[in-house]
């Protein structure tokens, strides 16, 4: 349910970098990762300094580093 609530606020306000990366913290929980590394990215490029041991977390998790 989070993730359609996180989708929902983007609906309303598309430049709301918490919401991005409250909704990457809710996919890396889902375990889809590559939804939450959108999310990290789009976070990012609005201004979100994204936790970095989130960012750890999710790059062990997926494997990827970036």
């Amino acid at each position: 349910q989070a993730i359609a609530d996180f989708t929902k606020a983007i609906e309303i306000n598309p430049n709301d970098s918490q919401v991005y990366n409250d909704r990457a913290v809710s996919y890396f929980f889902e375990k889809d990762y590559d939804k939450s590394w959108q999310d990290v990215y789009k976070a990012k490029e609005l201004g979100k300094d994204v936790h970095p041991g989130f960012l750890k977390e999710l790059k062990k998790a997926s494997g990827r580093n970036n």
